[in-house]
């Protein structure tokens, strides 16, 4: 159970470090605009574009994930796929 517990973990660290990375480099090239399609405010948005590698990977060591996926309308969704 540890090991499969570390590996979840393993699993959510990298998961936000990605989340993060993609996020700061959609943002610093004016990709998406602020944090409307992250889903935080203006203010959390240009926080994420100005992070060092070394808060990148502090952030990324949580044990929870650094963001949620939101569907205003999983009939839509489902329907494209």
């Amino acid at each position: 159970m540890l090991k499969e517990n570390s590996g979840m973990l393993q699993a959510i660290s990298e998961f936000n470090r990605s989340y993060l990375l993609l996020a700061q480099r959609a943002l610093r090239q004016g990709d998406i605009k602020g944090g409307q399609l992250l889903g935080v405010s203006d203010e959390t948005a240009v926080l994420i574009s100005q992070l060092t590698e070394a808060q990148i990977e502090n952030l990324s060591n949580r044990s929870n994930l650094l963001c949620e996926i939101r569907l205003s309308d999983p009939a839509h969704l489902m329907a494209r796929i």
